[in-house]
């Protein structure tokens, strides 16, 4: 789920993604199964901005008390199809340009 709004700072975006399921591709088709989940009982909250983090932001990650971590969901999904192991995806370095944040509590 993404909902967008514009704010005298550009545009902003917040993203949920919940029961996320990697599957591995065969060619330009993925295979007819359901996956397994990439995150249990876990959603992975994007919040995307420009210059600042937007007040509204900032609200929810202390109403919600939110810790910032580092998170590759293509790397998850590798390592979830057997295509990479954890100790591999722990050294790889982030482009904290363009880095995703898993906001937990």
């Amino acid at each position: 789920m993404a909902r967008v709004a514009m704010t005298q700072y550009g545009p902003i975006r917040l993203t949920l993604d919940e029961n996320l399921r990697p599957l591995p591709a065969a060619g330009l088709s993925f295979s007819g199964s359901e996956g397994t989940p990439l995150l249990e009982n876990q959603i992975v909250l994007e919040l995307k901005f420009r210059l600042v983090m937007p007040v509204l932001f900032k609200h929810l990650v202390e109403e919600f008390a939110l810790n910032a971590q580092s998170v590759s969901k293509y790397r998850l999904a590798a390592t979830r199809l057997g295509l990479a192991d954890d100790a591999a995806l722990g050294v790889l370095e982030l482009d904290r340009a363009n880095a995703t944040l898993c906001l937990t509590s």
